[in-house]
């Protein structure tokens, strides 16, 4: 899940970066890469990581109580 969430925000980090680095270009002339990497943590990493949490409470909620685990059999206990 860890895995699965980091490529995520990378594809995600890699667009901002991307589209700051346009933006620079376009109205300052200039690309500075510090910028653009503080625009890309601000505007696509720390939203993900603050609505992660009470997007998966929700979510963990709605689907109601889980059931228990089924019970495995085994030789011995034949």
């Amino acid at each position: 899940m860890l895995h699965d969430g980091r490529k995520s925000v990378g594809k995600v980090c890699i667009l901002a970066v991307a589209l700051d680095a346009i933006y620079q270009v376009i109205v300052q002339r200039w690309v500075y890469p510090g910028g653009g990497l503080l625009v890309a943590r601000i505007h696509a990493f720390m939203p993900y990581e603050l609505a992660r949490g009470p997007v998966n409470r929700v979510a963990r909620s709605s689907k109601g109580p889980s059931a228990p685990a089924p019970a495995s059999t085994t030789a011995s206990d034949k």
